[in-house]
């Protein structure tokens, strides 16, 4: 018995580097729920909890298809890196771009045309609609940048360098705060624009936040970056195995997006109070999802690394001392 239990306990090194990989990548996703903590907070002091809560649920289906988008590349990325096969890991991270420009195009487009119903799905109050098409009509444009983060976030990840997306996630939350404000309530010359202006804070925030990550991905000359022949000259026969991948993590990350904006619709059909106190409470209750994300993430990229590397023993190994840590962090969170 003991000696069963013994394969599920690793070294102190082990547990140093997951740690080392799990926490910045905690913080990170920390980050984006204190993101979305304070624009709830801040569209209160105008009473628009819900138009913005309720026109944000199309950007969370793109962050859902996005995400999965790049985790599914990022499956054969985070191998191409254990094997240091760089000039596939260029090629993944071409693909990684191309389908997040397809993701952040096609919600641009739902958005564009189908916002009001989409909205009216969700609440039947007129005056709620009209609020969140002037969020939405805004905030649409931050799609692109957004899908095209996760792409350098994921791919820091596969490389083992979480810190980076963490600096950037931390100037991208400290200039949401700073425009926010500045856009809502119109200080330092600008106008007071009310819910527009939140929504031209996260874009800005969005924007910047791709800026930071293309400059310093290039100026530092990063594994996965290349010139644009090696990043986009891509074949089927590289393609096509890694979409039969990513469209099943797409279609599951879809529905469990939608599904999760159901809640929405539930809450919609008992009035705008009880929207505004479910929009509250849902983005505290992601505060303790922040290192449960980060953790997993760090296991990807720890298994990933192993398996491509050709060591197939040290990936179980590695996966038996994950899954015991798993299910005591579980309990403990």
């Amino acid at each position: 018995m003991l000696m069963k239990l013994k394969k599920y306990i690793g070294p102190q090194i082990f547990y140093r580097r997951v740690f080392s990989m799990a926490i910045p990548l905690g913080f990170q996703q920390l980050i984006s729920s204190c993101m979305g903590i304070i624009d709830s907070l801040m569209v209160s002091w105008i009473g628009q909890v819900t138009a913005v809560g309720t026109a944000v649920q199309i950007e969370t289906l793109c962050t859902s298809v996005s995400w999965a988008c790049a985790t599914g590349v990022g499956i054969f990325s985070v191998q191409f890196f254990g094997a240091r096969d760089y000039k596939n890991l260029k090629k993944s991270f071409g693909l990684s771009v191309v389908l997040a420009v397809i993701s952040g195009a096609i919600w641009f487009f739902i958005a564009t045309f189908f916002g009001e119903n989409i909205l009216r799905f969700y609440i039947n109050d007129s005056k709620v609609i009209a609020n969140g098409l002037l969020y939405l009509n805004i905030a649409k444009y931050s799609y692109f940048p957004l899908a095209l983060s996760f792409v350098f976030n994921l791919t820091y990840r596969n490389i083992n360098k979480p810190k980076v997306p963490l600096i950037v996630g931390i100037v991208a939350m400290l200039i949401n705060i700073v425009a926010n404000y500045v856009f809502i309530f119109g200080l330092y010359g600008f106008p007071a624009l009310g819910i527009q202006g939140a929504a031209l804070g996260t874009c800005l925030a969005q924007m910047i936040a791709l800026c930071i990550h293309i400059v310093f991905a290039c100026s530092t000359h990063q594994p996965f970056i290349g010139t644009m022949k090696e990043m986009f000259t891509l074949k089927m026969r590289f393609v096509r195995p890694i979409l039969q991948k990513t469209l099943s993590i797409v279609v599951n990350e879809l529905f469990f997006g939608f599904g999760s904006t159901l809640f929405i619709k539930a809450f919609g059909a008992l009035g705008t109070q009880s929207m505004d106190a479910y929009y509250v409470g849902e983005k505290i209750s992601n505060l303790f999802y922040a290192f449960a994300n980060g953790f997993s993430n760090a296991v990807a990229a720890i298994i990933g690394v192993s398996l491509g590397s050709g060591n197939g023993h040290k990936a179980k190994e590695e996966g038996d001392y994950l899954m015991s840590l798993s299910a005591i962090m579980s309990v403990f969170f």
